[in-house]
């Protein structure tokens, strides 16, 4: 079973914890490179992970993507859902714009991220241990998606300390 939480984590996960997992596309759309979803699964097409693949080595566990059409009900291959595994704790709170839930100490958003330079990991592409479904790419990834015109992805700059 998808424990979508464990994706979040970072957790190594089974080659077929996709199985009984269908994810319905537009019929006859234009799927872009990198598919938005009702469970935030970073899905991105054979062609973004070419790209990349050299950069994530070790860092990335990759899985067909469970892509259906809405319509015929048949598979849309040539996709991936990536599990990324590299962690961090490297946002500067002092320096970050957030936001709680109401009578929580648990963040709700962020307005503005900025990250602690002496804690920002190596990795290509990495999640922070204290954000959920969001995750960051090094500036190497933002030019490779940028320089192939990968669609249905945007960038934003984060401040470093």
């Amino acid at each position: 079973a998808l424990d979508g939480i464990a994706l979040w984590k970072g957790t190594q996960l089974s080659p077929n914890v996709f199985k009984d997992v269908k994810l319905y596309v537009a019929p006859n759309g234009q799927v872009g490179d990198c598919v938005p979803n009702i469970l935030s699964l970073p899905i991105i097409s054979t062609r973004f992970k070419k790209l990349l693949y050299p950069l994530v080595t070790g860092d990335v566990q990759f899985f067909e993507a469970p892509l259906y059409d809405q319509e015929t009900r048949k598979p849309e291959s040539g996709y991936w859902v990536m599990n990324i595994l590299a962690r961090s704790d490297c946002i500067d709170f002092q320096r970050s714009e957030y936001s709680y839930f109401p009578e929580s100490d648990i963040i709700c958003s962020f307005e503005k991220y900025c990250m602690d330079s002496k804690r920002l990991p190596s990795a290509a592409i990495f999640r922070d241990e204290n954000t959920a479904s969001e995750f960051f790419v090094s500036e190497a990834v933002m030019r490779i998606a940028r320089h192939a015109t990968i669609t249905g992805i945007t960038f934003e700059e984060i401040e470093v300390s």
